[in-house]
């Protein structure tokens, strides 16, 4: 092989004669030149391009993309899905169904959250999911809770109490900071139930029986106020002044089961007796025969008087006067007491007056 021997008038790269001055020739120069020009070119080329030219690249540009848009995506979704339910559950109206027993049993204040719990029993379909609803009572504002399905041994002891054989039961809590929950403004509790339901269809003259999904949103008939619960919205609540001893004695010790501010009428349990008040400075309650409806619901149908027993309840009607206790200086009320001794267990009452 012929040796090139380099000096200044030879091009540093290929040996060829040059210019004196000069230290490549003007074809090495334009080679190098281009060379830049070509590694200029692919710096700048574009990420999709080079994807388009790599198929490692492509299976970790794809997987990476997969991964972001499931980051996103779910949270995303879960968070659209949980607004559009809850958006639901607020506009269902609240409905009554005797088949659902519902009772919020405690309440308490535990690092800063109130947790409140209860349970849910249904009678003849089976529950699959149950929400807490908290209401102003005195505003549009609608809180709907997460709820942590929990055991709770009393529903037990209530399906025994009822002499139930079938049924399905949900104990339920929830836990919601108490600066969620404003001062002196007090909330109903509501529940949002979703159960499974047998319903029988005809098609082309045949019968099925399909289960479906079904929900409704009930009262608990309870109300939270600044962290305790009442059996009656407390913000609108009078106690009845009486200066019978009697009357002293029921209201002190017995069990509101009901008030009805706008009608007048406070619905007592005491001692096995039921107490019908009422403000005789209501129009409706000055009448002198009013007749009251008092209809009574159980499990165990086969217990009900016979003759009632295809009504599937008990009507204890009666006139007012025939129960009326005599009550010394009490002109702003009269009172009416009736006898609960049953053979039979109670799910719920159904009671008011009737209208002349």
């Amino acid at each position: 092989m012929k040796k090139v021997a380099f000096s200044e008038e030879h091009c540093v790269m290929c040996g060829v004669e040059i210019p004196e001055g000069r230290q490549v020739c003007v074809k090495c120069e334009q080679k190098v030149l281009e060379e830049k020009r070509v590694e200029e070119k692919e710096k700048k080329e574009s990420f999709f391009k080079k994807l388009y030219k790599n198929k490692k690249l492509q299976i970790v540009f794809f997987t990476i993309s997969m991964l972001v848009l499931f980051c996103i995506y779910f949270p995303t979704s879960k968070w659209i899905e949980k607004n559009l339910v809850e958006k639901k559950i607020v506009n269902r109206n609240v409905e009554v169904d005797s088949d659902i027993l519902v009772q919020v049993s405690d309440c308490y204040l535990e690092n800063n959250k109130w947790s409140i719990s209860g349970w849910v029993l249904h009678l003849d379909s089976k529950l699959i999911n149950t929400r807490i609803v908290l209401r102003e009572v005195d505003g549009t504002i609608n809180k709907v809770l997460q709820t942590k399905e929990i055991k709770a041994q009393e529903i037990e002891e209530y399906a025994k109490y009822l002499e139930l054989t079938e049924y399905s039961n949900q104990g339920f809590m929830v836990n919601i900071s108490k600066n969620t929950l404003e001062n002196n403004v007090c909330y109903e509790i509501l529940v949002y139930v979703t159960y499974e339901e047998d319903v029988v269809k005809t098609e082309k003259e045949i019968e099925k029986v399909i289960v479906e999904e079904k929900s409704k949103k009930l009262t608990t008939s309870k109300y939270f106020y600044n962290g305790e619960i009442y059996n009656y919205n407390p913000v609108e609540f009078r106690i009845p002044e009486f200066t019978d001893k009697q009357m002293v004695e029921v209201i002190k010790n017995g069990q509101l089961c009901q008030y009805d501010v706008q009608n007048g009428v406070w619905i007592y349990f005491y001692d096995n007796y039921l107490y019908w008040i009422l403000n005789t400075t209501i129009e409706s309650n000055k009448e002198e025969n009013l007749y009251m409806f008092f209809h009574l619901n159980t499990s165990q149908k086969e217990k009900l008087p016979e003759h009632r027993r295809q009504y599937d309840e008990d009507n204890r009607d009666f006139s007012f006067k025939d129960k009326e206790l005599k009550l010394i200086e009490e002109s702003m009320y009269k009172v009416a007491r009736v006898d609960l001794e049953i053979k039979y267990p109670i799910t719920y009452i159904t009671t008011g007056h009737y209208m002349n």
